[in-house]
C-alpha cells in the first residue's frame, strides 16, 4: 500500500449522502428488516452525519426511496425495530405524532408511572393523595406533604398525570 493512503472500509466522509448510507445498511433476504450498521442513537435507531448534521437513518431511508417527508409527518416502525431502515410495508410508514403515540401504549413501549426515570411518586402515594383531596385537604397542603408542585397534584387529582392509578 503507497505511503499515506489509509485502508478505510466504504465510502469517505466526503462521499454523496446515499452511498454513504448504503454502505452502511445490511438488506435481509425476503421480507425481513434492513439493518442499519452504522452509527446509532442510545435508544437504537441509526444515525448518520451529513453537512454537520446528525440525521436519523430510517427518515434518510424514507427520503431516499420515497422523496420528501411531508411537513407535520414521522416515519414510523411497523416491524418495532429501531435499526430497521426498510421503506414499505411491515416495516417504515409514514405517520403523525398522535398515532406513533398511540402505538406506542398498545405495544407498550411508552414510559409512564414510577418507569419514568424522574417519577418522585409511587402509585400507593398518587392513591393517597387522590383520597385526601376527595376528604378535603387542598392542593396547596397536599404539595407541601409530598413535596410536588401545585400544578402537578392538580394534574394528578384531575388524572392528566398518573392516568395508569385507578
Amino acid at each position: 500500500m503507497p505511503k499515506g493512503v489509509l485502508n478505510v472500509p466504504g465510502p469517505s466522509r466526503y462521499a454523496p449522502l446515499a452511498e454513504r448510507f448504503w454502505s452502511r445498511v445490511k438488506k435481509t433476504p425476503g421480507e425481513g428488516c434492513w439493518l442499519w450498521l452504522g452509527s446509532t442513537w442510545i435508544e437504537g435507531y441509526g444515525r448518520i452525519i451529513d453537512q454537520g448534521k446528525q440525521l436519523r437513518a430510517h427518515r434518510v431511508a424514507w427520503e431516499l426511496i420515497v422523496g420528501p417527508i411531508p411537513m407535520g409527518m414521522q416515519v414510523l416502525h411497523a416491524c418495532d425495530n429501531p435499526p430497521c431502515v426498510r421503506v414499505g410495508p411491515g416495516h417504515l410508514f409514514l405517520g403523525k405524532d398522535a398515532e406513533n403515540s398511540a402505538d406506542k401504549v398498545i405495544k407498550e413501549r411508552h414510559v409512564f408511572g414510577v418507569r419514568v426515570n424522574t417519577a418522585k411518586l409511587y402509585p400507593e402515594q398518587v392513591i393517597t393523595i387522590r383520597d385526601l383531596h376527595s376528604q378535603g385537604v387542598s392542593i396547596r397542603k397536599l404539595s407541601r406533604m409530598f413535596g410536588i408542585q401545585p400544578p402537578s397534584i392538580k394534574a394528578i387529582i384531575v388524572r392528566t398525570h398518573w392516568k395508569s392509578v385507578l
